[in-house]
């Protein structure tokens, strides 16, 4: 699955993924633009000029996260829309969002025991990330290719 924001998303969740778990969405075909439609750059490097980031509950409470958003804004010069969303709500509201095949998704914070779920559903990405870091997370939650 080709995205304009896969580079993107991958040096967000390398900077944010400090404080609990954060995943990409990956529901979007190869022709769409992602969330914001707005791109920066030329060929197939350009970047997103935003990406949406949802949060369970406020940044108010959460200052690493806030931290690391505003470090990546500062490092790629993109722009992060941060959607909080109550903890309770937050799995109900990524599920409809995927199910509804949105794309307004880029990143969320949120518990690994949800990654399964969403991995099993087809509604993740895959980071690409190295073996000593995938080797801490569960079969389960791993992309495996066919």
């Amino acid at each position: 699955m080709k995205d304009t924001h896969y580079k993107t998303r991958r040096r967000f969740i390398t900077g944010v993924g400090a404080t609990g778990a954060v995943a990409l969405a990956g529901c979007t075909d190869s022709n769409d633009s992602g969330s914001s439609g707005a791109t920066a750059g030329s060929g197939s490097e350009s970047m997103a000029d935003e990406i949406v980031f949802y949060n369970s509950g406020s940044l108010e409470f959460d200052p690493g996260t806030e931290t690391n958003i505003e470090r990546f804004e500062e490092e790629t010069g993109i722009s992060v829309e941060v959607n909080e969303v109550p903890w309770s709500n937050l799995k109900t509201s990524l599920t409809t969002i995927w199910r509804n095949e949105d794309n307004k998704v880029d990143a969320f914070n949120g518990p690994t025991w949800w990654l399964a779920d969403f991995v099993s559903s087809g509604w993740l990405e895959p980071l690409g990330l190295g073996d000593d870091h995938m080797s801490k997370f569960p079969d389960s939650v791993l992309h495996k290719a066919a």
